[in-house]
């Protein structure tokens, strides 16, 4: 193994270990030391990794968010192979890929719940982001409605936090609205910039 692999195994290991303490025991709850304790990592280690727990924190959403945007993504690349589908079409099954991941672990959709639009400052303006091609699959969707590349950036970013956050509302919480209420007006918004004229 690499020096490399080596650092990124350690890197991963803090980062699974703080997310089942996290998720146990509560942010403001679980100190540094449990983490390192649970990775089975020196406590300077941390340091080399990490400024501090909410930076940890930041990158743990960071990295499942990443997790649900790839498998989304690739999902619809799966799904175009063998269907022809309308933009509109993929957009939305791009976006319901999204919200069924958050429904079936609800407390992953807690973590990440207004922090998934904010990851996408990251991926898109982070030269090393591994998502750079995944996300260029949806934002060349929606230039094909007549959108600019800047305009699709926009109404992904804001898509992914309207989605994230009414979404956690009605899974974690229960309330305002159920999903069963919430993915109708959000296939309905795709759909009608879908159809947006694109030679006005």
């Amino acid at each position: 193994m690499s020096i490399d692999d080596k650092k990124l195994a350690k890197r991963v290991k803090m980062i699974d270990a703080a997310y089942t303490l996290f998720l146990e025991k509560g942010v403001n709850i679980t100190a540094i030391d449990d983490v390192v304790k649970a990775a089975g990592v020196a406590k300077g280690t941390f340091y080399l990794y990490f400024k501090d727990k909410y930076d940890l924190l930041d990158q743990i959403v960071l990295s499942k968010s990443e997790g649900v945007i790839r498998k989304a993504i690739g999902e619809l690349q799966k799904k175009r192979e063998t269907e022809k589908m309308s933009i509109a079409e993929q957009i939305i099954f791009f976006t319901d890929r999204i919200i069924e991941c958050m429904e079936t672990n609800k407390e992953l959709a807690a973590l990440i719940h207004k922090n998934l639009s904010a990851c996408f400052d990251v991926f898109l303006s982070d030269e090393r982001s591994l998502l750079k091609d995944e996300i260029k699959t949806v934002t060349d969707l929606l230039t094909e409605t007549g959108l600019t590349e800047r305009e699709a950036h926009i109404h992904l970013y804001l898509f992914t936090g309207m989605i994230s956050s009414a979404c956690f509302d009605a899974i974690v919480k229960g309330r305002p609205f159920t999903v069963d209420e919430i993915k109708p007006q959000i296939h309905s918004m795709i759909y009608k910039l879908a159809k947006r004229d694109v030679t006005a």
